[in-house]
């Protein structure tokens, strides 16, 4: 027979129960992000930023052969042509929405871009590495 005292005491086992067996999913990204087509070469990496913030983001963008970023708001912090990437070094970031605009030298599908963003969780103290990629 159900009784509410039973369901309260089985509550926070489960709930521990939940934070043993599947740990990674139990503290979530504090950083995600998603990568969006803008009118004709231009994109947008929009990352969101949960509290409490790392303290410095490394956002890497891969590109197609043959691409550069032509300008970018926050300036790039290193290009890497031959090897197709450029990188962000955020420091100081806040939580909520963190937007980078880029200028490509042509036109690219969305989905050929792919990005990552590495941060020290402050909740952990682990470094973190989670890639970010657009749909067309």
């Amino acid at each position: 027979m159900y009784q509410p005292k039973n369901f309260i005491l089985f509550l926070p086992i489960l709930v521990l129960s939940f934070f043993c067996l599947f740990p990674n999913q139990a503290l979530c990204a504090q950083v995600s992000g998603d990568l969006k087509a803008l009118s004709g070469h231009k994109i947008q990496i929009i990352l969101d930023i949960k509290t409490p913030a790392p303290n410095t983001i490394i956002i890497t963008l891969h590109l197609p052969a043959d691409t550069a970023v032509v300008s970018a708001q926050p300036a790039i912090a290193k290009a890497q042509p031959r090897q197709g990437e450029v990188n962000w070094l955020l420091s100081h970031v806040q939580p909520g929405k963190l937007r980078i605009l880029c200028r490509l030298n042509k036109e690219v599908k969305i989905s050929e871009l792919i990005a990552s963003v590495r941060y020290k969780n402050p909740q952990t103290g682990k470094m973190e590495e989670d890639m970010i990629s657009g749909s067309d």
